[in-house]
């Protein structure tokens, strides 16, 4: 060790309306409709040039209306932004910024977005990097949308590649990083819990022998005593406290320090000039 400086499912409940019949039992329509009943339910809609017969114009407008949702993206990553299918569902789930360089996967934490890295991403996307955001479903693991990233990335034609993460996407780098077809060059892990919903990155951190950076304030809720236990245990670790008490992102945001440190770690493993075909 280096030592530096100090989806809760919804409930829904449905109110079902049961219709009566009436007792018309006659030859105007189906048993148990009235007349005038079966007048209205003989007259519909035709349908729209190319629409399924079988689908009325309420059914096919919620139908568009839920599959523009589902391409839409979850967030405004900026008009620069390329957005990515990463797992095949349809819709997208990563965003890239920059492209050939040497490959930075981002992982958000557990309250906030995928955008809420968009600053630090343009920042290294300028400096030439290839920086690849997934969106991903907090608190469940395995997140195999990690892997899927450094995969693109490095079709893309990135030779190296760092895991960064923050709060939760910290102890996710960590884990993510033995399952990664190519190990990553580094992970770089900030205000990051050793356990998280199912990811340990306190049982796989001794096994890594890449470099790790750890990075925490002094006064972030253990935060910093938890990246003191796992620099400990791991084989090439650098542990940076700063004063404080800012979280993830934030603390990049708000301490100069803390993202030099971030962006020291990042030249020295995966420089620029060495990232690209």
């Amino acid at each position: 060790m280096r030592l530096t400086r100090l989806v809760t499912p919804l409930l829904v409940l449905g109110l079902l309306a049961g219709c009566g019949t009436d007792g018309d039992d006659g030859d105007d329509g189906a048993p148990g409709t009235r007349p005038q009943d079966a007048a209205a339910s003989t007259t519909r809609t035709a349908p729209a040039q190319g629409q399924d017969p079988s689908t009325s114009p309420e059914e096919a407008t919620t139908e568009e209306a839920t599959t523009e949702e589902a391409t839409k993206p979850p967030c405004d990553a900026g008009e620069r932004a390329e957005w990515h299918d990463l797992m095949g569902t349809g819709g997208p789930d990563a965003f890239q910024l920059g492209e050939g360089g040497p490959g930075v996967v981002l992982l958000h934490q557990n309250d906030g977005r995928a955008c809420a890295w968009v600053p630090f991403a343009d920042q290294l996307a300028a400096q030439g990097y290839a920086v690849l955001v997934p969106v991903m479903e907090s608190g469940t693991w395995p997140q195999p949308v990690i892997a899927r990233g450094a995969e693109q990335l490095r079709g893309g034609g990135s030779d190296s590649i760092a895991l960064v993460g923050a709060s939760m996407g910290g102890t996710y780098a960590i884990a993510a990083a033995p399952d990664l077809a190519q190990p990553p060059d580094v992970v770089v892990a900030v205000s990051a819990p050793g356990y998280y919903r199912g990811a340990s990155a306190r049982d796989v951190i001794g096994d890594l022998t890449l470099p790790v950076l750890l990075v925490a304030a002094q006064e972030d809720a253990g935060f910093a005593d938890e990246g003191q236990t796992m620099a400990a245990a791991a084989q090439d670790a650098e542990l940076v406290i700063l004063p404080g008490y800012a979280h993830g992102i934030r603390l990049l945001e708000q301490d100069p320090d803390a993202a030099r440190a971030v962006l020291d770690a990042l030249h020295e493993h995966v420089p620029v000039d060495a990232g690209a075909d």
